[in-house]
């Protein structure tokens, strides 16, 4: 989970030059969004019985080592992890940095250790990134970059992902402002159990019955944020996010996804919001996707080029 967030009861704080940012537990035990494992992973220690058996798993030695504050076991245990790429030692040591724990707190040094994480596969660490990125701590303020790693995030169910992404879309920052797109986030996050998104979201639109569509070039087309073209992921599992300007109707997004090579169709679905995860089957080395705008109220649709990546993973 995140180790920096929002305060999503507030208005949002836009990105102006801060002195004095409140450490990073602080934020999170006022923001109703505290995660697990920031709570110096609570979630990771397992309950050890009075007689273990042969089927209890062994207790994480590192997070034991760091619940008793034996930050420079933790530290040296999760490095040797990390040295082999695992995404959640990374991702623990940037808490560390990003905490202070053991070591004087560096905003850098954990936003390039999330990095890392959150390129291995981590979710906590994607929203990190985001969420460094979108306050410009520990590198510089990018809110465009920030909506990306939200939706990444987001397209995992990361419901505080869903909320800041919805709260971009609602200021237009780094997006374009989209007051319908705004509103999908929240409604996700809080399908996803979030209190604060249930506090943006009025009484639900009325949902139009599809119908027969036809070509309509008034549609603006969704615009593919990442994978980047011909892209080559870590992993099978692919996050689709692309960029939702704002339309004159409402409207929804049906992303395809197809085999590069045999051109067999993988994921076909209608989506209200601007990010999706689809997981390439096991043979899939090479595959291409689209997003459709689609408005049923006026039986039209706007269809987005093709976008290709590659999968290391898929064997």
């Amino acid at each position: 989970m995140g180790a920096i967030g929002r305060r999503p009861a507030r208005p949002r704080a836009r990105h102006s030059p801060r002195a004095g940012l409140l450490p990073t537990a602080a934020i999170l035990a006022a923001a109703d969004l505290l995660p697990a494992a920031v709570l110096f992973c609570a979630a990771l220690l397992p309950t050890v019985p009075r007689r273990a058996t042969a089927a209890t798993p062994p207790p994480d030695a590192a997070a034991l080592a760091f619940s008793n504050r034996d930050y420079a076991r933790a530290r040296a245990l999760w490095a040797a992890r990390a040295g082999k790429g695992d995404p959640q030692a990374l991702y623990q040591l940037g808490l560390l940095a990003d905490l202070g724990e053991g070591e004087a707190p560096d905003a850098r040094k954990a936003y390039a250790l999330y990095r890392r994480a959150a390129e291995a596969g981590s979710v906590a660490a994607t929203f990190n990134v985001a969420t460094m990125q979108d306050n410009g701590r520990g590198t510089a303020h990018d809110a465009a970059g920030a909506a990306v790693w939200y939706g990444r995030a987001a397209s995992h169910g990361d419901r505080r992902a869903e909320y800041d992404l919805g709260l971009l879309y609602q200021d237009g920052d780094g997006v374009p402002a989209n007051p319908a797109m705004a509103r999908a986030w929240f409604q996700a996050a809080s399908r996803a159990g979030l209190p604060a998104a249930r506090g943006k979201l009025g009484t639900p639109p009325p949902r139009p019955e599809n119908a027969r569509l036809r070509r309509d070039p008034r549609l603006l087309p969704a615009v593919p944020s990442w994978p980047a073209p011909g892209a080559v992921l870590p992993i099978a599992a692919a996050e689709l996010v692309w960029s939702a300007p704002a339309e004159t109707v409402a409207v929804q997004y049906f992303v395809e996804v197809q085999d590069r090579q045999t051109g067999r169709e993988i994921m076909a679905r209608y989506v209200d919001v601007s990010a999706v995860l689809v997981t390439l089957p096991p043979a899939v080395h090479a595959a291409r996707w689209r997003v459709f705008v689609v408005s049923p109220a006026t039986a039209s649709y706007m269809v987005g080029a093709w976008n290709s990546f590659d999968s290391r993973a898929a064997s």
